[in-house]
C-alpha cells in the first residue's frame, strides 16, 4: 500500500440545506479521489434533521419509486459514495430545512 496515494491531501466539507426541490450537492473545490461521506444531523446534533434526505441522481425523489427513488439517509445516518464526480449528486426531502454534512476524500 502506498500511504502517500491512499492518504488526504487536505480536508474538503460542508454543509448543505435540503428540502422539498432537488438540488445538487455543492461540494466547493474537492477532487473527490475516492469519493463522499454525507451524515445528516441526529437527535443529538444541535438542529437535528427531522425527516430523511435522499439522495441520487438529477431525478431523485424522495420516496421508494422504483425508477427515481433515492437512497435515504435517515437523521443521525451517514453513507460513504465512492464517486469521483460529485456533481452527479442530487439531494431532496420531504420537509425543508433539512441538512446534510459531506466530507469528500
Amino acid at each position: 500500500m502506498d500511504i502517500e496515494r491512499e492518504s488526504a491531501r487536505a480536508l474538503y466539507y460542508g454543509h448543505q440545506t435540503v428540502g422539498l426541490t432537488v438540488r445538487q450537492l455543492v461540494v466547493r473545490s474537492c477532487p473527490c479521489l475516492k469519493g463522499v461521506l454525507l451524515r445528516t444531523p441526529s437527535t443529538t446534533d444541535p438542529v437535528p434533521n427531522t425527516a430523511c434526505v435522499w439522495v441520487g441522481d438529477s431525478r431523485v425523489t424522495a420516496d421508494s419509486d422504483e425508477g427515481t427513488g433515492g437512497m435515504p439517509i435517515p437523521a443521525g445516518e451517514s453513507l460513504f459514495i465512492p464517486i469521483n464526480d460529485v456533481n452527479q449528486l442530487w439531494v431532496v426531502s420531504i420537509l425543508d430545512g433539512q441538512d446534510v454534512a459531506w466530507m469528500g476524500m
